[in-house]
């Protein structure tokens, strides 16, 4: 079962990275954008909810937390682009990011006591917790405010798949601390995000 359950989550969490990576490079907002989106949140669905099944049947805390979030990205970063996004459904799923990201941090302190792997559940935590505050927050429906939310948590589930793929096929020398391919794709992609995002700055109502 758990075979069958890796191939499926290998086989969707490529497509993930070839929709992800399509997406960034298209003109957002057109078609073809909408289309490739549509499989990313599909393909994404189903490799994180496979992912989160897995640790069940194999144990694994840190792999179950990075199932939860991405979860959490592409479920939020979907409903804020739809006409009547459910606030009650959002805020549902930023309170399990919070206990998640709570978690991770408490994870991360745990294995930082043995070594430098902890900053890594450490940050990703912190930046759950950040989004799911942003979310708790989320009262508006201002349509820039939904697309710039959007635009967000899906370039963040788009890093988390960029990040799966490089820790799981690129070897680094050993001299690299453990933490480093980890955190490469938000250090790189994060500036992005925000280049993004400045195109759609909510305006605060007077």
């Amino acid at each position: 079962m758990s075979k069958f359950l890796l191939i499926i989550h290998i086989v969707f969490g490529s497509l993930n990275l070839i929709c992800g990576t399509l997406n960034m490079c298209l003109k957002k907002g057109d078609k073809r954008h909408a289309l490739i989106g549509k499989w990313f949140v599909i393909s994404m669905l189903i490799s994180a909810i496979s992912a989160i099944v897995i640790t069940f049947i194999r144990p694994n805390f840190f792999l179950l937390l990075i199932g939860i979030f991405s979860l959490y990205l592409t479920v939020v970063g979907f409903l804020y682009i739809r006409k009547n996004p459910s606030i009650k459904a959002i805020k549902l799923a930023a309170m399990t990011m919070l206990l998640a990201g709570l978690a991770f941090i408490a994870f991360g302190l745990y294995v930082l006591q043995k070594n430098s792997f902890g900053i890594v559940p450490i940050v990703f935590g912190i930046i759950g917790i950040a989004l799911a505050i942003g979310d708790f927050k989320a009262t508006s429906q201002s349509k820039n405010e939904r697309l710039l939310r959007h635009i967000q948590r899906m370039s963040a589930a788009y890093i988390s798949t960029c990040t799966a793929f490089l820790v799981v096929n690129i070897s680094l020398p050993d001299y690299i601390p453990a933490f480093i391919p980890w955190l490469l794709p938000t250090a790189i992609i994060t500036p992005l995000i925000f280049k993004w995002s400045r195109h759609y700055t909510v305006r605060k109502q007077v």
